[in-house]
């Protein structure tokens, strides 16, 4: 799970929350007044109402939908978003769960919405799909079965169990506590190697998951050599030096897409 908590106490007395974020900041973010403070400075957010995406959603894909059921609550379930993206004309949603396979789930909720279509309930069918979320460690044979499911469209990373995450977070992780995906020379390990080989072969896409850039280029790198279409979730404005910035702009020059 989300280990804020364990950020907090680790660079309270730095004041800081992670390596970035200062305490200071925190405390307006989650300041009572904050989003009025915003709507002040920036009287055009004040423009923005329901439905001015419209145009947007047509034909549009969203690879990263976190729906209900899950290990935390969520404002809408799968069918719920979905009967929504349907109705938006989206062309394909993927849920994901940063723990679990959600192929299984988005195959049934796939029947329910082109059942909703043939019987005149929605006029637009959206595709749905799901993948596997590997945060309980990378286990090349849970991948290899569970690309056997229908509607398998994506394979995630570790998040918030990344090796990767957790030392960008000045957290000081254990191998034995979180996921490592490359060591300490920069080589990816030989399971996450199986499990991008098996994502190829299969022609699935994979998110690199939480991590720093110290894992990103290595993975990026054998992404691109594999043929294994890949994203980032690292953010640029995330990135704290000129090298991590140059390793970032390095990934993106091999082919990763950024989140």
């Amino acid at each position: 799970m989300c280990d804020e908590y364990s950020v907090y106490e680790a660079t309270l007395g730095d004041g800081m929350a992670g390596r970035t974020l200062t305490l200071e900041r925190v405390r307006q973010l989650n300041s009572r007044t904050y989003f009025y403070e915003m709507l002040k400075d920036n009287p055009s957010l004040r423009e923005v109402k329901p439905g001015v995406e419209d145009e947007f959603l047509v034909n549009a894909i969203d690879h990263h939908i976190h729906a209900f059921p899950d290990f935390v609550p969520r404002s809408q379930d799968m069918l719920q978003i979905a009967v929504e993206a349907s109705r938006a004309k989206m062309r394909a949603i993927a849920f994901k769960d940063h723990w679990h396979l959600t192929a299984g789930a988005a195959y049934l909720v796939q029947r329910q919405i082109d059942e909703m279509v043939l019987d005149g309930r929605l006029e637009h069918r959206v595709e749905v799909y799901g993948g596997l979320g590997l945060n309980l460690g990378i286990n090349p044979e849970a991948v290899r079965v569970a690309l056997q499911y229908p509607n398998f469209k994506c394979i995630w990373f570790p998040t918030f169990k990344s090796y990767g995450w957790a030392r960008f977070a000045g957290l000081n992780p254990s191998e034995d506590e979180y996921v490592r995906l490359v060591d300490a020379d920069g080589k990816v390990r030989p399971e996450v190697r199986e499990v991008m080989q098996l994502a190829s072969e299969a022609g699935v896409a994979i998110a690199l998951g939480h991590t720093d850039v110290e894992e990103l280029l290595p993975l990026a790198a054998l992404a691109a050599e594999l043929g294994v279409p890949a994203r980032i979730s690292v953010l640029p404005d995330r990135l704290e030096s000129a090298a991590d910035r140059e390793t970032y702009a390095a990934a993106e020059a091999i082919g990763m897409e950024e989140a």
